[in-house]
């Protein structure tokens, strides 16, 4: 017995891709999943291993005063694309509509 779609565009096999695609991507609600180990050795070396990492953040941060560099700011972006003024643009022109 042949298969049969929910519309002819799932019968066609030069658009099955496209079914498929809209089936997988849209159609589909995903649900996480997760692994609960209960294991008093690994949790505590899990929790070592996290406070040791801290510890040595904490130590770098110390060491390289990275608080306390100072950061000097440049306008780059500002300097990217410069236009004259419009007072520079029309210095020692006439303008016609400010002459009365």
């Amino acid at each position: 017995q042949q298969r049969r779609g929910i519309l002819p565009i799932s019968r066609s096999p030069m658009l099955r891709w496209l079914w498929d695609f809209i089936a997988d991507e849209f159609l589909v609600v995903s649900l996480p999943r997760a692994l609960v180990l209960r294991n008093r050795r690994l949790g505590i070396f899990y929790k070592i291993v996290q406070s040791l990492f801290l510890i040595v953040v904490l130590l770098y941060v110390l060491y390289a005063r990275i608080i306390m560099y100072e950061n000097t700011v440049e306008a780059w972006a500002v300097n990217l694309w410069r236009e004259d003024s419009l007072a520079q643009a029309v210095a020692g022109h006439t303008l016609p509509h400010c002459q009365d």
